[in-house]
Parts: structure tokens; C-alpha cells; sequence
């Protein structure tokens, strides 16, 4: 024997209560859809007119937007015209600066060359000779030119090599201090050295033989040995003009002049040597 199921009035009212919510609710939804449909506006013309961008300060853009582009049109219009204020115009019309422009090139400076002083006494004091010409150096460099319309504004050094080495000066000199005559000894050269023998005099009340009076730095020669007025250096007297004669000068002798008595007796008698000096080139 089968027993059928048993529905009582309470089991039909609770699922007659859950179908009339669902097809209430799915009715309301529809009606709801249908009335945003119709009461939505018509953005097919606005779609269709172009769109005008506009930040205070920056550039505009006009743009056309097609309605099957909006979504990716909206996104572009943000990110270039209103954050970074997009324009066509060229970036040096628009008060910006003129690009900088680079030029290597080569050059070539002169190394100046260093002059070395040799000590020596086989010049006269106060003396120099020249006993190696100096020589100017080349280096070689290359620089780069950064301009702006055509005017450079910095340089920079990109390579540089010695292309010739300088060469050093050697003078070698005698730094004693000269006694006796000034003469423009740097002008001066050694034309003649002589062994003789030297006396010393002092004031007679005369002139001299080349008419001028006597003095200390003043010397008398044999004319025949050593012209008249040249300029001489003897060898613990100083420097020296020959300008007087005597009766007993004859030959390799000299006679030196001296202020006082005193100093003649104290040189007396004695070899020297003496250096007859001459321009240089022979002039």
C-alpha cells in the first residue's frame, strides 16, 4: 500500500509567497531597465561634435572623438592635453632655448721652454753666455665646441699629446758682482786675453792722454797692444777703460790708477791677467 504526500495550507502558502517575490522582483527590474532606457538622454549628436579640452594656463587641443573610441579617447585626453598641456607648436617657437650644438676641432699651443744658469768662472763677473738655444714645444689637442647659434659657451679638452718637445735654455754666467766700470756687459764678449805685467799710479795734477781726468777704473795701455778706449777686465782690479799712456808702458804692461798712495804701494808690482772685452758679432 502506497501512501501519497500530505500537503497542508501552510506548506502552499509559503511557496506561493517565494514565486509571487521572484516574479514581482523580475518584474520590477524590467520595468526599472526599460524606464532608464527611455528617460536616458540622446548623446549620439554630442558624440558626433568634436570635443573641446581646456586647462587653465596650458595649451588646448581639439580632438575627434568617434562613439566607437570613447572609453580610449577619454583616457588620451586626460593623460596628454590636460596633465601635460599638449601643442603642435615647435618647441623653439615657444620661447624655449636654441639647442646646443657640438664641434670637435684640433689645435696646436706652444709649450714654452725653461732657461737653465750655469755657474762658471771662466766668465768675468756680472757676465753671461748663451751655451744652448732654447727651443718652443707643440701640443697637440683635441677640443670639443659647445655653441649656441654659431657662439661657443664652453670648451672641453677631449685628448691632448706633445707633439714636439720643448728644449731647455743654458746660459751659463758669472752672478759675482763686476767692480770698476758699468759696462752693458750682457752686450759684451771676450776678444782678447793677455798675461802682462802691472804697476800702479796716482794724481800727478795732469790730464790723461785721452784728455779726461784721472780716476780709479781708468788704465794706462801701449797702444800698440791694446787700442785706445777699449774696455777691459783685469783680474783683481775689475773693469776697466783703456785711456792713458806712459813713457815706460811699452809691450804686455799696464798701469792702473788708484786714489791714493796708500793703495798703490799695497798692489806694487805683479803679473795679471787681462781680458780685452768687444761687442758681440763683431760690432
Amino acid at each position: 500500500m502506497y501512501l501519497l504526500p500530505v500537503t497542508t495550507y501552510s506548506d502552499y502558502w509559503r511557496a506561493t509567497k517565494v514565486w509571487s517575490s521572484y516574479l514581482g522582483g523580475l518584474a520590477l527590474f524590467a520595468a526599472s531597465t526599460r524606464y532608464s532606457i527611455l528617460s536616458a538622454p540622446d548623446i549620439t549628436q554630442t558624440l558626433q561634435q568634436p570635443l573641446q579640452v581646456t586647462q587653465s594656463g596650458l595649451n588646448t587641443e581639439t580632438l575627434d572623438i568617434d562613439s566607437e573610441l570613447i572609453g580610449s579617447r577619454q583616457k588620451a585626453i586626460k593623460k596628454s592635453s590636460i596633465s601635460r598641456g599638449v601643442s603642435s607648436e615647435p618647441l623653439l617657437n615657444r620661447g624655449m632655448a636654441s639647442p646646443i650644438t657640438q664641434r670637435l676641432q684640433t689645435e696646436d699651443r706652444e709649450i714654452p721652454f725653461e732657461t737653465q744658469y750655469v755657474e762658471s768662472d771662466q766668465l768675468l763677473p756680472g757676465m753671461s753666455q748663451i751655451k744652448e738655444e732654447g727651443e718652443r714645444g707643440i701640443l697637440r689637442q683635441v677640443v670639443k665646441t659647445f655653441e649656441v647659434d654659431g657662439q661657443p659657451v664652453d670648451q672641453q679638452i677631449q685628448s691632448s699629446f706633445e707633439l714636439k718637445r720643448a728644449k731647455k735654455k743654458v746660459v751659463i754666467q758669472n752672478s759675482k758682482p763686476p767692480l770698476g766700470e758699468k759696462f752693458e756687459l750682457a752686450k759684451m764678449n771676450i776678444g782678447q786675453t793677455l798675461n802682462v805685467v802691472s804697476t800702479a799710479y796716482t794724481h800727478t795734477g795732469s790730464k790723461t792722454a785721452s784728455g779726461v781726468a784721472p780716476r780709479e777704473g781708468l788704465i794706462a795701455v801701449d797702444p800698440k797692444v791694446i787700442a785706445m778706449g777699449s774696455k777691459v777686465y783685469v783680474e783683481g782690479y775689475g773693469y776697466a777703460i783703456a785711456a792713458d799712456t806712459g813713457g815706460d808702458i811699452r809691450g804686455n804692461r799696464i798701469d792702473l790708477f788708484f786714489s791714493s798712495l796708500r793703495q798703490c804701494i799695497d798692489w806694487g808690482r805683479k803679473p795679471v791677467r787681462i781680458y780685452v772685452l768687444k761687442p758681440y758679432n763683431g760690432n
